[in-house]
């Protein structure tokens, strides 16, 4: 089952969907850290939602999506990280789940204080460089999904060094993403 924002979604036993979250998630500044992967359409996957205080990244590993964020619609491809700002309306062009592979993550970036493992000058500089991304959709580099797994894996089979694990990879996934970002721009690539 998916717990959606109202409702509990069937899936069949091919399908896989693992988030932590709340009390089951290591990493303070993460509400939620997920992997899915649907071989069928599942209704009301994605219905519309906002996290008000929260980024949310999407890495899809397989299948197309038809997205949309505020009053931009995206054809969402294996290889290209969707990004949300805090506050911003997003779903599916339809609310289903179409069949997929992906990983996903919500990020709580502080004002004034530091992120775990960061200084408040690290924060504000991850702040302000995710406040600066321009594109919604980008190329993610091969680097993205070993860091999710990374984060997973402490996640799965947690130690007394996961949650330390689990912050570094955390540092490091928002690195990749931002330095993938800019790339992306700098190669001047249509989505």
């Amino acid at each position: 089952m998916v717990e959606t924002n109202t409702e509990l979604v069937p899936l069949s036993a091919r399908q896989h969907h693992e988030a932590f979250e709340d009390e089951t998630c290591l990493l303070k500044h993460v509400p939620i850290i997920g992997y899915q992967r649907y071989i069928e359409a599942v209704a009301n996957g994605l219905i519309p939602e906002a996290h008000e205080d929260a980024y949310e990244f999407h890495y899809i590993v397989r299948g197309d999506l038809d997205w949309w964020a505020e009053d931009t619609s995206c054809r969402v491809k294996p290889g290209m990280v969707f990004m949300t700002r805090p506050g911003e309306m997003h779903g599916s062009s339809d609310t289903f789940f179409q069949p997929t592979e992906l990983y996903w993550f919500q990020l709580r970036v502080p004002k004034s204080k530091p992120m775990a493992g960061l200084t408040v000058a690290e924060t504000g500089y991850l702040r302000q460089r995710l406040a600066s991304l321009t594109q919604r959709i980008f190329s993610a580099s091969n680097q993205i999904r070993p860091a999710f797994e990374c984060i997973l894996d402490e996640h799965r089979f947690p130690s007394s060094s996961s949650p330390i694990i689990a912050r570094a990879g955390l540092h490091q996934l928002i690195g990749f993403l931002i330095r993938d970002h800019d790339s992306y721009i700098g190669g001047h690539q249509e989505p």
